[in-house]
């Protein structure tokens, strides 16, 4: 009798020890060591190009929206000093806006020796060059405003008539020659002295471009 309560004592024991390892084991088990997932973060709106007034550096001529860094001759004049609205680049081409109308400003032949970064902010200049283009005599005046070069100009102001020459052409404005795509065939090629003036032109265009 004494051996037969013993024994239900022991499986009693037992069955406990049982449900309390159990017990222990389930709140043992950890958590999920996935992490949640990071909430994203809200997407922001592109910067605009330009938050700054912009002008042209100089003329430009166009017969559509495109507008080259050729120096092309033909099409009509969009002069130096015109207000540009400054819209977004797309590898060479930077959107532009003039007048509320939009256009295509190209750094189509120079982009491979000039990244068109640079360039536009040689085009695209914020102090508007009329108030340059003021100071100079008249003569000078009246040629830039015609697109046409005189005898005696200054780089500044064959720059501010005919626009920066394409950087595949003329690596520096610093050199004495410089030249410029009258259209996508044909070039043409203008003449410094060693005072930096402006001596002759050649080219198809001269007698068209040069003053007497």
């Amino acid at each position: 009798m004494q051996k037969s309560l013993l024994l239900c004592c022991v499986a009693a024991l037992t069955v406990v020890a049982g449900c309390r390892s159990g017990t222990d084991q389930t709140s043992a088990t950890p958590a999920s060591s996935t992490p949640a997932p990071a909430a994203k973060a809200p997407a922001t709106a592109p910067a605009p190009a330009s938050a700054q007034a912009l002008f042209l550096c100089c003329n430009i001529r166009t017969e559509t929206d495109w507008l080259s860094d050729g120096g092309y001759l033909v099409g009509r004049i969009i002069p130096a000093g015109t207000p540009v609205k400054h819209i977004g680049t797309n590898r060479s081409v930077a959107n532009i806006e003039i007048d509320g109308k939009r256009f295509r400003l190209s750094n189509e032949f120079g982009v491979r020796a000039e990244p068109t970064e640079v360039w536009l902010k040689k085009v695209l200049v914020t102090q508007d060059p009329n108030a340059k283009l003021k100071t100079y005599p008249a003569a000078v005046q009246n040629a830039i405003k015609a697109g046409k070069l005189t005898r005696g100009m200054t780089k500044d102001q064959v720059v501010m008539s005919l626009g920066i020459p394409p950087a595949n052409t003329t690596g520096s404005l610093d050199a004495s020659e410089w030249t410029y795509m009258s259209n996508r065939w044909v070039r043409y090629t203008v003449m410094f002295d060693q005072n930096g003036r402006l001596k002759d032109m050649t080219g198809g265009w001269r007698e068209a471009v040069l003053l007497p």
